[in-house]
């Protein structure tokens, strides 16, 4: 199985839950008016919620290209 970071830009994230009607695995919930990767490990990388996002806050990122990156940049 593609392991994956999900990343959801808190700036962009306006609470409207299309990830969490999208999402057939229970990723997300809506905690404070924003989304929240809740199950990570359900994603199945069917990019549902990225499409259906209509501020593009969410990017699902597969772990071995992030860890590269990662040493470039700071969370």
């Amino acid at each position: 199985m593609l392991e994956i970071k999900i990343i959801i830009d808190e700036d962009k994230c306006i609470g409207c839950g299309q990830c969490v009607v999208s999402c057939q695995n229970n990723v997300y919930e809506i905690i404070n008016e924003k989304s929240k990767v809740i199950r990570p490990e359900n994603c199945t990388y069917c990019r549902a919620c990225i499409i259906r996002c209509p501020t593009s806050a969410i990017k699902i990122i597969p772990r071995d290209v992030y860890a590269y990156y990662a040493k470039f940049y700071e969370e």
